[in-house]
């Protein structure tokens, strides 16, 4: 029985628990009140309208924002041998301790509780920026923000060692418009060298660095809600990215 059988089902339990008489008012609204029971829905209030006007023009701004992109990345990629030179970049949250968000209980739980380590451990930890070329190069050293509350003393002291790395960090583990720059002055041009392509999202904390390095370095900016086969170059770099820290 698939899902599409089940909802066949589910229609026609409603419809059994629902008074037979000729009252069709009254047995509509019992067949309402059974629907939201079991499919665990609750009613809702209207909080914004819209003409299909603004639905059909927003679609056709999102249409000629990923026409637009598509055009320009085929110019950017017609070049085999620029291929070094054209790299993808997108962050990457890692937790210190992970969990599964789901598991088996009795029916009727209402609370389900698992133990961890550390809380903290469980927010966002640290950030990795890795970036990749088009030929498939993972470029080195790769940016990883750690989260520390307080600045510590010995902090690049103690990560020198780690060659392969460039180490900054934040009381949130998270990267910052700063910390953008940093990695774009440190590790991105040092690799891919001026008159390079970097491909990036719609992160606002990229702005100020483009208005920094736009002598240096063409940034081509994914569109929003863009569709999955835009996407697949930054997927590819996360997961490289991903083996590469677990190693």
């Amino acid at each position: 029985m698939d899902i599409f059988d089940d909802v066949v089902v589910s229609f026609g339990e409603i419809f059994e628990s629902a008074p037979s008489d000729s009252q069709t008012p009254t047995r509509f609204s019992v067949f309402i009140e059974n629907y939201l029971k079991i499919f665990g829905e609750k009613r809702e209030s209207v909080t914004h309208t819209a003409t299909r006007t603004c639905f059909d023009d927003d679609q056709e701004q999102r249409q000629a924002s990923i026409s637009h992109f598509r055009t320009l990345a085929r110019t950017c990629l017609a070049d085999p041998d620029r291929y070094s030179k054209i790299c993808n970049t997108d962050q990457s949250g890692i937790q210190l301790e992970l969990r599964g968000r789901r598991t088996l209980a009795l029916k009727g739980t209402k609370q389900i509780q698992v133990i961890v380590q550390r809380e903290n451990a469980l927010t966002h930890s640290l950030t990795i920026q890795p970036a990749i070329s088009a030929s498939g190069e993972f470029q080195l050293p790769l940016l990883v923000c750690f989260q520390e509350r307080k600045a510590p003393k010995k902090f690049q002291e103690e990560l020198r060692e780690f060659s392969h790395l460039h180490c900054v960090h934040s009381t949130s583990g998270m990267m910052s418009s700063e910390l953008m720059m940093d990695f774009l002055r440190e590790v991105f041009l040092p690799n891919g060298g001026d008159h390079s392509v970097l491909f990036v999202d719609c992160w606002n904390g990229y702005e100020k660095g483009k208005n920094q390095f736009r002598q240096n370095i063409e940034f081509v900016t994914f569109p929003k809600k863009r569709p999955v086969n835009c996407s697949r170059w930054t997927c590819f770099a996360t997961a490289r990215s991903r083996h590469f820290t677990a190693d």
